[in-house]
């Protein structure tokens, strides 16, 4: 279900239920909206450490390790894949990995050796 949904729901049930007790949690609230939304509903805060976010992108990624995904058996490529490709190499990504990105949006099948790349940041 939709967050924003079981919020108005959560809002009218606490209307017809006022001894209701509602413990929501989340890191990444916007708390004055929130408790404005809930009719100043008390806020506890607790302190506690942000981790940082790096944001990895597969163009990267193949970029820098040596990893080809392998030719798909449905032949030649559409004239939208193609489209796809020349963007990449237009916008300066090298022809390699531009044909890596088609092959794998081409497959029926997920490659866990790509994913392994993805989840090590400190590998490239």
């Amino acid at each position: 279900m939709d967050g924003d949904f079981l919020l108005l729901e959560l809002k009218q049930l606490l209307k017809k239920h006022p001894t209701l007790k509602v413990v929501l949690m989340s890191a990444t609230i916007n708390h004055e909206t929130f408790v404005k939304y809930f009719n100043n509903a008390p806020l506890l805060t607790i302190p506690g450490f942000a981790h940082p976010v790096t944001d990895n992108y597969l163009e990267d990624i193949l970029s820098v390790v040596d990893y080809r995904p392998p030719v798909m058996r449905s032949g030649k490529s559409s004239a939208k894949q193609q489209n796809l490709r020349e963007e990449y190499q237009s916008e300066g990504i090298q022809t390699s990995v531009a044909i890596a990105i088609e092959r794998i949006i081409r497959s029926d099948r997920i490659d866990y050796q790509v994913c392994a790349f993805m989840a090590l940041p400190d590998y490239y």
